[in-house]
């Protein structure tokens, strides 16, 4: 009989060591398609060769992964002092569409970690030899939001 409650105290201190937490672990991303917001946090440009990285995140702060089918990049130049009545100065443009991963997506869209991504144009925008100014623009397209237009400065080398 004293082995008997041995056993069933051994048995009731083994079963009560397993985890009473079934918690999940809380989500760090979203897929593109999944975030309600796009914000679009820029970093570092390569004034050689235009590669562009940036960070993707949702409004929470959860970087966005799979975002490397639906995106606008924009290289913008200006020739530096130009009288203009417009918003806007006299600019030269040229501008890498890639709508659900086509093949002709004019560059690169690599996502180096979740959240995190480098663009690579294929070819050297002409503009960039002969501007005195550059600046770039990315736009980001999911199925629920997109991120907004902002213009942001390449320096120059």
């Amino acid at each position: 009989m004293r082995n008997l409650f041995i056993i069933g105290c051994l048995t009731l201190l083994l079963a009560a060591c397993g985890s009473d937490d079934n918690t999940p672990e809380p989500a760090t991303s979203v897929t593109l398609d999944q975030a309600n917001s796009v914000v679009l946090i820029a970093g570092a440009v390569d004034a050689d060769s235009l590669a562009i990285a940036f960070r993707l995140a949702n409004e929470d702060g959860l970087a966005i992964t799979d975002a490397g089918s639906n995106f606008e990049v924009m290289y913008l130049g200006f020739p530096g002092e130009y009288d203009s009545s417009f918003d806007m100065p006299w600019h030269q443009a040229e501008q890498f569409v890639c709508v659900g991963g086509g093949v002709e997506c004019g560059g690169d869209l690599i996502e180096l970690e979740p959240g995190s991504y480098l663009f690579t144009p294929a070819n050297l925008p002409e503009l960039a030899q002969t501007m005195a100014r550059l600046r770039y623009s990315i736009r980001v397209h999911g199925a629920l939001a997109s991120n907004t237009q902002e213009l942001f400065d390449i320096p120059r080398s």
